[in-house]
Parts: C-alpha cells; sequence; structure tokens
C-alpha cells in the first residue's frame, strides 16, 4: 500500500498507473522471450533514462518552486485532508520508479525534493533501476506496502 496525498496524485494513479505498470512488466520481462537479451537491455536503458529525466524535472521543479517561496517570504505550511491509501501492483522496478513519479507530484512545501525520497517504496527489498526482477511464481505480483 502507499499513500497518495493529493487530489493530483491520486486522480494520475486512478487513470494509468495499472495500465503502465503492465506496459513495463511487458517490456521488462515478456520482451526477453520475444526478443534477445541485448534488446531487452537496450528498451530497459531508454526506459530508465525516461523515468530518470522525468524524476530529475521534477526535483528541479520542486527545487524552483520552493526557492520562489522562500525568497518571497510564503508560509508554506500545506496540509492534505484527503489523502487515500491505495495498493500498487509492483510488477517490475520501473513501475515503482513510475509509482515515485506519481507521489512526488505532490506539493513539497515544507521541504526540499530530495532525490532519495523520489525512490521510497515500503517494501522489504531495495530495487535499483538495473535490478534483475523475477515475477512470483504464483503469478502475483508484490504489493507496494
Amino acid at each position: 500500500m502507499t499513500i497518495l496525498s493529493s487530489l493530483h496524485a491520486q486522480q494520475v494513479f486512478d487513470r494509468g498507473y495499472e495500465m503502465c505498470a503492465n506496459a513495463l512488466f511487458s517490456l521488462s520481462v515478456v520482451l526477453r522471450f520475444i526478443g534477445t537479451e541485448a534488446q531487452a537491455q537496450e528498451v530497459d536503458t531508454l526506459v530508465d533514462a525516461l523515468i530518470d529525466q522525468t524524476l530529475e524535472a521534477l526535483r528541479q521543479e520542486s527545487l524552483r518552486i520552493l526557492e520562489v517561496v522562500e525568497s518571497n517570504g510564503i508560509q508554506t505550511a500545506i496540509g492534505y485532508t484527503s489523502t487515500r491509501t491505495v495498493d500498487a501492483q509492483i510488477t517490475s522496478p520501473q513501475a515503482i520508479r513510475h509509482l515515485a513519479i506519481i507521489k512526488a507530484s505532490r506539493a513539497r512545501a515544507r521541504s526540499p525534493f530530495q532525490k532519495q525520497a523520489a525512490y521510497e517504496c515500503p517494501l522489504p527489498m531495495v530495487l535499483s533501476p538495473r535490478t534483475e526482477f523475477r515475477p512470483p511464481s504464483s503469478g502475483l505480483a508484490p504489493r507496494c506496502g
């Protein structure tokens, strides 16, 4: 389970997380069966680069907004009253990182956007962009939480 703090993050999750997670699974796992390992690695590298660019853009924008807020003396105590806990099926390491993009889309008013925080997911294991992912034998993908 993961907590989505803003309406925007909740809407993005509802509209496309499952579809994207399934597509990422197909790219990282199914492609290895229908193509070569080299082709699968190349696609994984491209997907990782796109995710990295998106996370970095969010981080930079968050820092820019924080700088504007602080330079104008604006109080930044923002609280969310309608957070929602969702079950996010994790189908691949890229799906974890996609969920991080959704979670990072909320406003971060109290502190600068930390790059490491974008990758946080309370899983018992840590999956980096290069970690090999193997679905459990039960056929069910692990759930974030």
